[in-house]
């Protein structure tokens, strides 16, 4: 659904060409809808997704397991209230926009919305583990079969065993060895990224040469 409804925007800005990025679960929504909508695709970025049975473990109970079960027990009022993703997400902004929000929840209709919707995304984590959640390798190499450049960032600085650097290297290697940014320091991969879609290939990090009188100076500043 979040695919269909990026390609309804798009469409309406009158836009033939884009590029995405995403990262995490945004990444497999970025791939959700690469797989769906390749024509209108140029370029992507993905960062830091999530693969293998641990991640799907836990974010099938973190994103659906848990709300499934209390929206069948106590409604969807229950959900806004007692799920830690609702209830964050409903205490955030002004109050005008929480109660808005507050509003689109409990209206959800239970059996024929929310539910059925809930399912359908669990199985999608599911349709695949590895390289990443929802993509097997077979799928990922349809994705990459097309003409459009890709370019991974894995940049997390510790690890949480669910968005791991190996994720990102099989991923590099099922989408055709795209070019992969391992930890790169900082922000300096957002750079990096720009010049290659913009030229097909990473800029290279431009040292000054400066005097070494001046370089102590600027300590002492």
């Amino acid at each position: 659904q979040d695919a269909s409804d990026l390609h309804e925007l798009i469409c309406s800005l009158k836009l033939d060409k884009v590029s995405l990025a995403g990262a995490s679960a945004g990444g497999r929504m970025t791939l959700a809808f690469v797989a769906k909508y390749p024509d209108v695709v140029e370029q992507v970025l993905l960062q830091n997704l999530t693969g293998g049975k641990k991640a799907a473990e836990n974010l099938s109970k973190s994103y659906f397991d848990n709300v499934i079960s209390i929206a069948k027990e106590n409604g969807m009022e229950a959900v806004a209230k007692l799920d830690p993703y609702y209830s964050k997400l409903l205490s955030r902004g002004l109050p005008s926009l929480q109660q808005r929000r507050w509003n689109q929840v409990v209206q959800t209709n239970l059996e024929n919305t929310f539910l059925p919707t809930m399912t359908r995304s669990r199985e999608f984590l599911w349709r695949a583990v590895d390289p990443v959640l929802g993509f097997s390798e077979k799928m990922l190499s349809e994705i990459a079969s097309g003409s459009i450049s890709f370019i991974l960032v894995y940049s997390r600085s510790s690890c949480d065993g669910m968005h791991t650097r190996e994720v990102m290297q099989a991923l590099s290697k099922a989408l055709g060895g795209a070019p992969l940014l391992d930890n790169p320091k900082g922000r300096i991969w957002v750079p990096k990224a720009v010049s290659f879609f913009m030229n097909g290939s990473f800029a290279e990090e431009k040292r000054e040469n400066i005097p070494q009188k001046e370089k102590e100076k600027n300590r002492m500043i």
